[in-house]
C-alpha cells in the first residue's frame, strides 16, 4: 500500500476532489507484475453499457460547511458524472432523493448529471442509499442516455482548518491556517460522517 500525499486544499463546494479512501492506494500484485486497479464504482447506463469508476463515490465535506457528493465513471469512449451539492441534513442521511437541474454547479439540495461530450440532464431525480462504506442508487433523468444505476465503494473526504487538529497553529484563518484533510475523520466537524462507513 502506498500513502497518497495531499496535493490540494479545497475550500469551496464547487471544487471537486479526487480522493482515495483513508489516503491509501491499494495495488494488487501477481507473478506477472502489478495488476491494474480494481474499479471502485460501476455505473450501468440505461442501454446496459457498464462504465468503471476508479475512484469511490465520495462525500466531500468542506470547512465552509458545504458538502458535495460525486461519482464519475468512464470506459474511454463514454464518460458519465454526477455532482450533487448537499445540505447538512442530506450529507449525513443514509437515503437521499435529490432533484436534477441543468448546470455544472448545482445549488444546495440539487444534482447535476453530465456526459463527456457536455450533454446534460435538465430534470429528473437521483435516489441513493449509503451504508457500511457502500453506495447504490439510480438516476432517472430527461436524457435517456444519462439515466443509470450505480453501485460501489463510498468514501468521505473531510477538510478542516489545520488549527482544528494542530493546537500549535493559530485559528486566524487564511493562508496561516490552511485547510487539511482529516483522514481519520476524528475532528469535531468530521466524526459524524464515519457512521455511514461502518
Amino acid at each position: 500500500m502506498t500513502p497518497i500525499g495531499q496535493v490540494r486544499q479545497p475550500r469551496r463546494a464547487h471544487e471537486l476532489c479526487v480522493v482515495v479512501t483513508f489516503g491509501i492506494l491499494a495495488l494488487g500484485c501477481s507473478a506477472g507484475g502489478i495488476l491494474p486497479p480494481v474499479e471502485a464504482v460501476t455505473v450501468t447506463l440505461e442501454s446496459g453499457e457498464k462504465l468503471p469508476g476508479m475512484s469511490p463515490a465520495t462525500l466531500t465535506v468542506f470547512s465552509d460547511r458545504s458538502w458535495t457528493f460525486t461519482i464519475s465513471a468512464s470506459n474511454g469512449a463514454v464518460a458519465w458524472s454526477l455532482v450533487a451539492a448537499l445540505t447538512e441534513l442530506q450529507a449525513g442521511a443514509g437515503t437521499l432523493h435529490i432533484p436534477v437541474v441543468m448546470g455544472p454547479v448545482p445549488d444546495a439540495g440539487e444534482a447535476s448529471v453530465r456526459s463527456m461530450t457536455g450533454e446534460a440532464a435538465s430534470s429528473g431525480t437521483v435516489t441513493l442509499e449509503r451504508s457500511r462504506g457502500r453506495v447504490q442508487g439510480a438516476v432517472d433523468v430527461d436524457v435517456p442516455a444519462l439515466s443509470a444505476t450505480f453501485a460501489g465503494v463510498y468514501a468521505v473526504s473531510c477538510w478542516v482548518p489545520r488549527s482544528t487538529v494542530d493546537a500549535a497553529i493559530s485559528s486566524s484563518g487564511g493562508d496561516a491556517d490552511p485547510d487539511i484533510e482529516d483522514k481519520t475523520l476524528s475532528a469535531p466537524g468530521c466524526s459524524a460522517y464515519r457512521a455511514l462507513l461502518q
